[in-house]
């Protein structure tokens, strides 16, 4: 339900093949036609850009993340926290050179 509540849906693993509740959550979106974007090792590297240009794509307001529980996988939660934290970083730098309102 949270894939067809939202915008879009930012589906992240540690593992180049995702499988259970997280490959549930890709095929849901992909049903639904919803836009979701997957980060994995082989692009990580290269996440923020790409989830910075599909939030901005996509006009995201409502962004569902999903991912493999921690409990079997201890390093998801820090690969969340910082691709969200320099992405929503960057985000607001950006915004703030496009705003004609803004003297700084």
């Amino acid at each position: 339900m949270n894939v067809e509540f939202a915008d879009a849906t930012l589906i992240l693993s540690d593992h180049p093949e995702i499988t259970g509740g997280t490959l549930l959550t890709l095929e849901h979106a992909r049903k639904t036609e919803k836009p979701h974007l997957l980060v994995t090792p082989e692009n990580l590297s290269q996440a923020p850009f790409l989830l910075r240009q599909f939030i901005e794509h996509h006009k995201v307001q409502v962004l569902n993340v999903a991912g493999p529980r921690a409990s079997s996988s201890p390093i998801i939660y820090k690969i969340t926290f910082d691709l969200l934290q320099n992405t929503f970083e960057q985000l607001s730098i950006s915004h703030l050179f496009r705003n004609p309102l803004c003297k700084e």
